[in-house]
């Protein structure tokens, strides 16, 4: 599990290094505030309504919006 995860948080940083130019030292530092977040057929990322306060990556999957 713990390897699985690793890989995902490198997926992301490397996602936040290409897309929003982030270098190695504002990714560690940002580090603390990513958590990976494993959402089910069925669930919500952000229920209706609610203000929304996250940014999401999908790593595996689809989402329907």
């Amino acid at each position: 599990m713990y390897d699985q995860m690793t890989d995902r948080n490198d997926i992301v940083f490397q996602h936040l290094r290409d897309f929003a130019s982030l270098n190695d030292k504002d990714i560690s530092d940002s580090q603390p505030f990513w958590k990976a977040r494993k959402i089910n057929k069925g669930d919500f990322f952000n229920m209706q309504s609610m203000v929304c306060n996250d940014l999401g990556l999908i790593v595996k999957g689809i989402f329907r919006i």
